[in-house]
């Protein structure tokens, strides 16, 4: 639980635009290329915020006990980001969520 809220905390830190700007795809998919770690922050605190969605259906499903280390979820969504260069005025943390739920569809309920 500490490590979500620690990548939260670097993400607020790190973004050096302000408060009304909006990340979008094209900026962090230049964050991406680039290897900056502030697009493992952008991506993990995506990630947790989907998590903690309390009452929401869920649109992506990782598996549960899973170990998936923190670089690889944000390689899935680096990757998706720049292979997808038509998206990338949409939000970032869209994108985020799109990579997820391809990588990590939910079985459909009967």
């Amino acid at each position: 639980m500490k490590a979500p809220l620690l990548g939260i905390g670097l993400l607020a830190l790190s973004l050096s635009t302000s408060q009304a700007d909006t990340i979008t795809g094209a900026i962090l998919a230049d964050m991406c290329v680039k290897h900056e770690p502030r697009a493992s922050y952008y991506i993990l605190g995506a990630v947790d915020a989907f998590n903690v969605r309390l009452g929401a259906p869920k649109r992506f499903c990782i598996p549960k006990g899973s170990d998936i280390p923190a670089d690889h979820l944000t390689n899935i969504a680096c990757k998706y980001v720049v292979e997808h260069a038509a998206q990338r005025e949409v939000e970032a943390g869209v994108l985020v969520y799109r990579s997820l739920r391809d990588a990590y569809p939910c079985a459909m309920r009967r």
